[in-house]
């Protein structure tokens, strides 16, 4: 198989793998979010941020690294195996320890009981590392996608059966839990691989040096992007971290998806064809009309129709989580279209941009979420708006330079997306305005708009962008 082809058969079994897994993890995510309270949400926010923060440095980019170089060794997977192992053992650790420190900061003596519980991930992603960027490298996506998929819905269904059985925070925990165990068993299971591990690290320089810049990258992009969790867990409470956290969960759900399959299967075809620019520009350029066809209507239309999905699904306990989820869900497609454009970056071996940019960012939002903390959740999500449109097209050619990809050639791949997309949602907001005096019942009303919504962009797809769908059509038959 060409690049091409395993790209495409990749992008292939990755979205079939997550959307079938996807169809039965969103049905018990939105059932567990009736079944549970909003601070049980707000618990386990608290209790995941310094737990993220920490997956993020669980293997410094030594995956990344395993992928990225030219050649490996077996001294080199037995590195990197014996470093993995150190960085998890010396994670859980802290975690486990530190936990009444993470209470005391968020003044939340429960935590003291949740993190040590959540620390029991990090034996598990020692032997996760290697496997699975093996089979990146090789770009078997076949394999990766089964995996996940088993350990998608098993992490579903786990915290469904335990907040029907009314464990509430612990039902969320549970789920947290079962997905790297799963994971981890499916992995080995699958992939041969050296497992000595070693400790002598000598020769082991070029690849630290690459996993390193790649961790801190991570480092700071949680920063920038986890700072409204701890801004409003401190200043503004569980309950409205709560409320806060589903917002931001339901609107990141698709672009978690949509980019992490592009973030998959990009990376490793990058890191393939590392210095060819000229086919590195007309990936990056297809990547984006294709993120910019989905991600655009998706997200625009999530906004439009907020209101009834809020009632609908989640009830009316939720209806605080309405305004920051149609704001969110507007910048969300840019929060797409960044993590899709970061494998060149990566796969050209220069993470030093992306940590340029990312510095920036950790000085631009957590700013900006201070001050929006002012106006409640309102404020904070219009932060997100705002602040990171501003950075996103600011450091945008800082990326895009390393290929010779004018910006202004990319967002030119948008405009017509993004119309459409502003249309339809104007066009539901008039006919919510318009039915209004009618007291149509929410479901209804929910199924009428999404209906209208999704036969104007088709419409309007088919009128202006008929050549998005036979890109789209292109990719499925392959």
């Amino acid at each position: 198989m060409d690049i091409r082809q395993k790209v495409v058969s990749g992008l292939r079994w990755s979205t079939t793998a997550k959307f079938g897994a996807q169809l039965v993890s969103w049905a018990c995510t939105l059932v567990v979010m009736r079944l549970l309270e909003p601070r049980d949400y707000g618990l386990m926010a608290m209790a995941v941020a310094f737990v993220s923060f920490c997956t993020l440095l669980n293997e410094m980019g030594l995956g990344a690294a395993l992928i990225q170089a030219r050649e490996l060794s077996e001294r080199n997977l037995r590195q990197i195996f014996g470093a993995v192992l150190v960085l998890n053992s010396a994670l859980f650790l802290l975690l486990f320890f530190g936990a009444p420190l993470i209470a005391a900061f968020f003044d939340e003596p429960r935590l003291r009981m949740y993190v040590p519980v959540l620390a029991f991930q990090f034996p598990l992603f020692a032997f996760f590392v290697v496997p699975d960027s093996m089979l990146a490298r090789a770009m078997d996506f076949r394999k990766k996608a089964i995996i996940e998929l088993v350990a998608t819905i098993a992490s579903a269904l786990t915290t469904l059966t335990m907040a029907v059985f009314g464990h509430g925070v612990w039902a969320l925990i549970a789920g947290a839990l079962v997905f790297p165990f799963v994971r981890v068993i499916g992995l080995n299971r699958v992939v041969s691989y050296p497992r000595r591990p070693l400790f002598d690290f000598r020769g082991f320089s070029s690849l630290a040096r690459f996993g390193g810049l790649v961790s801190l990258e991570r480092v700071l992009w949680y920063m920038y992007s986890r700072a409204d969790v701890f801004i409003i867990g401190k200043l503004l409470g569980a309950q409205a971290l709560g409320f806060y956290s589903v917002a931001m969960h339901l609107a990141s759900l698709p672009m978690e998806k949509v980019a992490g399959i592009m973030h998959q299967v990009g990376f490793p075809a990058f890191a393939r064809i590392q210095g060819n620019k000229d086919l590195a520009r007309n990936y990056n350029l297809k990547v984006t009309r294709i993120v910019g066809n989905l991600a655009f209507p998706i997200f625009f239309g999530l906004s439009a129709v907020a209101p009834e999905f809020v009632a609908v699904v989640l009830g009316d306990s939720w209806r605080v989580a309405i305004l920051p989820l149609q704001l969110l869900a507007v910048v969300a497609p840019l929060r797409v279209l960044n993590i899709s454009l970061a494998p060149s970056i990566q796969g050209f071996g220069r993470p030093d941009i992306s940590v340029k940019a990312l510095a920036l960012a950790c000085l631009v939002m957590p700013t900006a979420f201070v001050i929006g903390a002012h106006w409640g959740l309102m404020g904070v999500s219009i932060s997100w708006l705002v602040g990171y449109a501003l950075w996103f097209f600011y450091t945008l050619p800082w990326g895009l330079a390393l290929i010779d990809l004018p910006s202004r050639d990319l967002v030119r791949e948008l405009v017509r997306p993004a119309g459409l997309a502003v249309a339809m949602l104007l066009l539901v907001q008039g006919m919510r305005l318009g039915m209004s005096q009618w007291h149509i019942v929410p479901p209804i009303l929910l199924g009428v708009l999404v209906v209208s919504g999704a036969v104007s962009y088709i419409a309007g797809v088919l009128a202006v962008n008929r050549g998005a769908l036979r890109e789209v059509w292109g990719i499925v038959r392959g």
